[in-house]
């Protein structure tokens, strides 16, 4: 590579502006449901989009309420309430599964891991997700428009316990 290549790396290095070699650094990331356990829509209390299953939260509470989208929700469960730390809020949606809900990040990040914690005690536990994947967009500009490419999904999960977080690695 000759120097202005490198410089120019080091430059968007620098600025956060560099992609990983796996494809990541992407601008927005979400959780789309498409089946639960029973329950018609979907819920979370809790999503924390994270580098790795160790990794800290890339959401941060005070992002939230601009960041935070969803394809649907309830007239006071909005969607950041998924991220803003409170684990006696939720995100509960208005419409039944399939839905989506994620977070547009200020610059693109790559994620490897998802935590989620959907079903706080005295909620429904057949709301918990069954089946969802985790997508990403580079060229969304609501958070719900533009395309979404899924990044990896999971299937089958049951047995949610009430304050149950489960974590997601991409495989």
């Amino acid at each position: 590579q000759s120097g202005e290549g490198v410089c120019m790396s080091l430059l968007m290095a620098q600025a956060g502006m560099m992609q990983s070699p796996s494809g990541g650094g992407h601008i927005a990331w979400r959780v789309r449901v498409t089946a639960n356990n029973g329950y018609t829509g979907a819920q979370f209390t809790t999503i924390s989009f994270r580098e790795s299953s160790g990794g800290a939260d890339l959401t941060t509470p005070s992002g939230a309420t601009t960041r935070a989208f969803a394809t649907s929700h309830h007239t006071i469960y909005v969607p950041a309430q998924a991220f803003d730390g409170d684990n006696s809020t939720v995100w509960f949606t208005s419409d039944n599964v399939p839905q989506a809900i994620g977070y547009k990040f200020p610059a693109p990040v790559e994620v490897g891991a998802v935590a989620l914690l959907p079903v706080p005690t005295g909620s429904v536990l057949s709301i918990a997700p069954k089946d969802f994947s985790i997508q990403f967009s580079d060229d969304t500009t609501t958070g719900i428009d533009g395309t979404w490419t899924t990044a990896w999904s999971v299937s089958g999960e049951t047995g949610w316990a009430f304050d149950e977080m489960r974590v997601y690695s991409k495989p």
